[in-house]
């Protein structure tokens, strides 16, 4: 069941050729993921009483694929587009109007010239050391206006169990037994 109603939202369908997270014969996923993504930041602005972001950061935006949803139901605002991959950022820039930011690898040496009513932060802790988590949230909590809103997601015991129970359809380009196996070991997997 979806948490919001984004049925007249129509985003930017082109993907860019090198986009990694378009899996082949997967468009369709591609596309409802960004709109999950989208369910769920409507659904936590309701939450807050946040219908509108004025400034949106999506952080790693890589290339657009819930950016292109934050772009077609908040046309109105300034979205920038932070990632440590150039290509992508450059992608979100020409094609979404987002204001490019190259990140790095020390988030707390990213800045910003003033701070965002939303940022999504969609499964970067997932792809990052635990101990690295703290500098990550309070990057994140210093970069958000006062009131605004962080809306961050991660992969976790979902799609372990997933992953455990023989699931192959998911998470293509990693080594699953590895991934299982670091999990069971320390409750944490990336």
């Amino acid at each position: 069941m979806p948490l919001a109603d984004t049925s007249s939202v129509h985003p930017n369908p082109l993907i860019a050729p090198d986009d990694g997270m378009l899996c082949e014969d997967r468009r369709e996923e591609y596309f409802s993921i960004g709109r999950r993504a989208l369910e769920l930041i409507q659904f936590s602005g309701a939450l807050c009483d946040k219908p509108h972001y004025p400034r949106i950061l999506d952080l790693p935006c890589g290339h657009g694929r819930v950016l292109r949803w934050l772009r077609a139901h908040y046309h109105y605002a300034t979205i920038t587009a932070c990632d440590l991959d150039p290509a992508g950022v450059d992608f979100c820039a020409q094609t979404f109007g987002a204001t490019p930011v190259r990140s790095h690898p020390d988030l707390a040496r990213v800045q910003f010239p003033e701070p965002f009513d939303l940022v999504w932060c969609g499964s970067l802790l997932t792809h990052l050391p635990p101990e690295s988590w703290p500098t990550v949230l309070d990057c994140l909590e210093r970069w958000t206006a006062e009131c605004g809103v962080i809306v961050l997601t991660l992969q976790g015991r979902f799609y372990h169990s997933l992953l455990a129970r023989g699931r192959t359809d998911i998470a293509e380009n990693i080594d699953k037994a590895a991934l299982t196996r670091e999990f069971a070991q320390h409750g944490v997997s990336f």
